[in-house]
C-alpha cells in the first residue's frame, strides 16, 4: 500500500507542474535553465493527413548527452501478495527482497536514447505451510512445510527509451523502454547448499516511466514491467547432480508492485 499511495503522490506532483499558472512556469524558467537554448523546444511533428491527433512532445533529452545512473528496489512480500491464492489455501509465506541496477546510456537523437544495464538481484523467505487445491472434493494436499527459500541473480540488458517532455522547462516527461536481457538465477530451497535450482532467461518487456529533473543535469524516475516475453530454462539440481530441465515461453501483461524501478540519472 505504500508503494501505491508512493505512486499517486508522484502522478499528483507530476499533474501540478504540468499545468502550473504561466507565472509560476515564467519564474522557473528564469530561475532555472537545464539545458541552454534547447531545453523545452518543441520537436516538430507531422500532422498533415490522417494523422490529427497530437500530443506536443517538448524537448527533454538532447542529442550527445551522456546518461549515468543506477536503479534500487527494496521490499517485502507476504502470503496475501501471491498470485497462486486460487489453488494454495492456508499459505504461510513471507520474505524479503532487492535489486540494484546501474546502467549508461546515450542519446543518439533529440529524445531518443540507447543504453545499457546490468542488476544483481537477491531475496530470502520461508514457506511455513500451504494446502494444495484443485478445486475438487478430496483432491487436497498439504500441510507444515517450514521450508527456507534463498535465490540471487544476474542479469545484462539493451533498452532503447523514447521520451514525451510534458513542459517548455524541460523539467517533467513520460518516456517507455523496449528492452532485450538475459538473466541467470540460483535457487535454494531448504539447508543443503547441494540441492538447487538454476534459470536462464531471455527477456523482451516493454516498461514506461516517469521523469522529473529536480536539478539542472539531475533525473529521478519511476518505471515498471508492463508487458514481457520471456523463454525460461530451468535446471534442477540434487547432491550437485542434475535430475531435470524444464523449458517454456511465457507472455504476460501484468500490473505487478515487485517490477516498479526507482532510479536516479546523472546527465553530462
Amino acid at each position: 500500500m505504500a508503494m501505491k499511495r508512493f505512486l499517486v503522490y508522484i502522478c499528483t506532483i507530476t499533474l501540478a507542474l504540468v499545468l502550473a499558472k504561466p507565472a509560476f512556469a515564467m519564474k522557473r524558467d528564469s530561475l532555472f535553465v537545464r539545458v541552454p537554448v534547447k531545453t523545452g523546444a518543441t520537436i516538430e511533428k507531422d500532422t498533415t493527413g490522417h494523422h490529427t491527433r497530437l500530443l506536443v512532445n517538448h524537448l527533454i533529452a538532447p542529442k550527445s548527452e551522456l546518461q549515468i545512473g543506477a536503479t534500487a528496489l527494496y521490499g517485502s512480500v507476504s502470503s496475501e501478495d501471491s498470485d497462486f491464492y486460487l489453488v494454495l489455501d492456508d499459505m504461510d509465506f513471507s520474505g524479503t527482497f532487492f535489486r540494484i541496477t546501474p546502467f549508461v546510456g546515450y542519446t543518439y537523437k533529440d529524445n531518443r536514447s540507447v543504453g545499457l544495464r546490468f542488476g544483481y538481484t537477491g531475496g530470502k523467505g520461508s514457506l511455513d505451510a500451504a494446502t494444495l487445491d484443485l478445486l475438487n472434493d478430496g483432491l487436497s494436499f498439504g500441510g507444515e512445510l517450514g521450508m527456507n527459500i534463498k535465490y540471487w541473480g544476474f542479469k545484462a540488458e539493451a533498452y532503447h527509451r523514447s521520451y514525451v517532455g510534458l513542459d517548455n522547462n524541460g523539467r517533467v516527461g513520460i518516456f517507455y523502454d523496449l528492452v532485450l536481457g538475459y538473466g541467470l538465477t540460483k535457487a535454494i530451497v531448504g539447508s543443503a547448499l547441494s540441492d538447487y535450482s538454476l534459470k536462464n532467461q531471455a527477456r523482451l518487456s516493454f516498461n514506461p516511466g516517469i521523469v522529473v529533473y529536480p536539478l539542472n543535469n539531475v533525473s529521478v524516475f519511476v518505471s515498471i514491467s508492463l508487458a514481457d516475453l520471456t523463454y525460461n530454462n530451468v535446471r534442477i539440481y540434487e547432491n550437485a547432480a542434475r535430475i531435470g530441465t524444464r523449458n517454456n515461453w511465457d507472455a504476460r501483461l501484468k500490473f505487478n508492485l515487485t517490477d516498479i524501478d526507482f532510479g536516479i540519472t546523472l546527465h553530462l
